[in-house]
């Protein structure tokens, strides 16, 4: 049947109508305006064409089955609002809408094609809903939406309104270079509950509104390299300046460039490297290979940033949803293709990235660990390690930390880098060994009458010696003043500090609490009168619990135990 150049003035009906070859309306113009211009449910046809054709109307072909393809290239479809095409549920080998421009949406809701869907360099305009409605559809050799040379002008695709694709099953590729999406609410790009095989293209793409892509299964490359995200935030605001009461436009999905929610990729994921205008989720998602670039990320929130509360109009956007987000391997680990950056700097900027719930308010460690053990896995031990300390470091700044836990990670930090360096902790117990040495030795000397130190102080000790002999009935009397192990401070120091070592010295030494250290007003000391021997009791009290902490934190530390969790 041809109807080509035809030109009619009211309802065309052909349905269940059945074709054994095509039926050609090339250049056609029927005009039923806001009514239905063709009726061809049921249609059964080799091809049909509406090249070059002005439909003023709904073409209305639910359930068509044609053999070959579904052409309707530079074609108008013109209904001022509603659906403009109506082709759900209908079996074609190919469907091509290329340059064509329409008024109203394309609703192929389950629609099977075998071969390609072709809408490169299409205008759609569709004020009142979405632009494309195609869930649950089965397209065989990918998706176009590429620029196009129509009558000598380059044309990209240009859509208002939403492009719903969840829940369909999509071989081969998904191409949209170059495309500009703007969304009426909040999605621009429905992909939720996608399966792909194959590769999705978005080079140069621009989206107005959201990429709602969460619990897509891929198994390929999802790229988004060259896209430019933005929020539908701002266009709603002005939307819901006008209506206090609607919340719909004051819905949290305003503030969402991109969602990738509980995705699984097998394959690569490409990141923006143009910084998205609104928040990036990827929690809970998975996929082999991440590719991120350091330009697409969001910016970096530092310690105390987004702790008070905000009105709805003044709450931050941009940042990233990395909770349980996991990858396999990091494509650039400094997030740049360029070599000679610090990796662990860089991916620490990256996990700063996220909000300040997750980072400032209650600490999540999960996306620090993840990325430290990726960076582990790869030979990156160093940048892991400095991570996962960073991490550590941030956890330690939250809101919801409590003073017990930020004290004990302060002395795990500072005394061993949290297990990663446990020779630190060797260094500052000899530190601490010296110094308890020293003010052990230097109180000995000021209670020992004579001494350089006792002089130049002008001190003298009395009740007895500073240290008292507890072992001196162990030795006998003609043999004692030999025998009797000499007092060394040092090894007294070490004795205390050191639980597992014996020396000795605390057997055949100890302090007398009874000791008082007096001066005589010709010294430098800034008192007349000191119990010594209670001060020097207490001080080696604390080295006990100093040289147990550190000693604990030492073996912990060699062993492994210490660094378990974030290995």
């Amino acid at each position: 049947l041809s109807l080509k150049d035809a030109t009619i003035s009211g309802h065309v009906y052909l349905l269940s109508a059945q074709f054994g070859g095509q039926l050609n309306s090339e250049g056609v113009s029927i005009r039923n305006p806001a009514k239905t211009a063709i009726s061809m449910q049921n249609i059964v046809a080799s091809s049909i064409t509406f090249e070059g054709a002005q439909i003023f109307g709904l073409l209305n072909m639910q359930e068509a089955r044609l053999a070959g393809q579904f052409v309707a290239s530079g074609a108008t479809f013109d209904v001022g609002a509603g659906e403009a095409i109506q082709a759900s549920g209908a079996r074609v080998d190919a469907w091509d809408m290329n340059a064509a421009n329409l008024t109203g949406a394309l609703v192929v809701t389950g629609i099977e094609i075998s071969g390609q869907f072709r809408a490169n360099g299409i205008a759609i305009e569709n004020s009142n809903g979405d632009a494309i409605q195609a869930d649950y559809a089965q397209i065989g050799r990918g998706i176009f939406f590429k620029p196009v040379r129509n009558e000598d002008v380059r044309r990209i695709a240009k859509i208002t309104g939403a492009i719903s694709l969840n829940f369909s099953n999509i071989e081969k590729v998904m191409d949209f270079s170059e495309a500009k999406v703007t969304a009426n609410e909040y999605v621009a790009l429905g992909l939720r509950g996608a399966i792909i095989n194959g590769e999705v293209v978005m080079q140069n793409a621009e989206f107005m509104g959201h990429i709602l892509a969460d619990a897509i299964r891929m198994e390929g490359r999802l790229s988004f390299r060259g896209t430019k995200l933005s929020a539908s935030r701002e266009m709603l605001l002005e939307k819901s300046a006008a209506d206090k009461n609607n919340r719909e436009l004051r819905h949290h999905f305003r503030d969402y460039a991109l969602v990738l929610r509980e995705a699984r990729i097998s394959g690569r994921l490409v990141l923006p490297d143009i910084r998205p205008s609104g928040i990036v989720d990827l929690s809970r998602a998975h996929c082999d290979i991440l590719e991120d670039y350091q330009k697409g990320w969001s910016t970096e929130l530092k310690p105390g940033d987004g702790v008070g509360e905000e009105t709805d109009e003044k709450k931050p956007v941009g940042h990233t949803v990395l909770d349980g987000f996991e990858y396999n391997y990091l494509e650039n680990p400094s997030g740049s293709d360029t070599y000679g950056e610090e990796i662990w700097k860089n991916r620490v900027r990256w996990l700063s990235s996220q909000s300040a719930q997750d980072l400032n308010i209650h600490f999540n460690p999960q996306p620090w660990r993840h990325a430290a053990e990726v960076l582990r896995r790869m030979g990156y031990e160093d940048a892991a390690q400095k991570v996962t300390i960073k991490g550590r470091i941030r956890q330690r700044q939250a809101k919801d930390t409590t003073f017990i836990q930020r004290l004990v990670s302060r002395v795990l930090h500072y005394t061993a880098s949290y297990g990663f360096n446990p020779w630190k902790t060797v260094a500052i117990s000899a530190l601490f060994m010296a110094l308890f040495a020293g003010l052990i030795s230097l109180g000995d000397q000021l209670c020992t009458e004579g001494s350089t130190v006792s002089k130049f102080a002008g001190t003298k000790c009395h009740s007895g010696d500073l240290f008292v002999k507890p072992s001196f009935g162990d030795f006998d009397d003609a043999t004692v003043a030999i025998e009797y192990p000499k007092f060394n401070a040092l090894y007294y120091s070490i004795d205390v500090f050191v639980p597992l070592l014996d020396f000795g010295e605390e057997r055949f030494w100890l302090p007398n609490t009874q000791t008082i250290m007096t001066g005589n007003g010709n010294g430098i000391l800034p008192f007349q009168s000191l119990p010594i021997g209670g001060a020097i009791y207490l001080l080696i009290f604390l080295e006990r619990i100093i040289g147990a902490i550190l000693m604990a934190i030492a073996i912990t530390g060699f062993t492994g135990l210490l660094a378990r969790n974030e290995s």
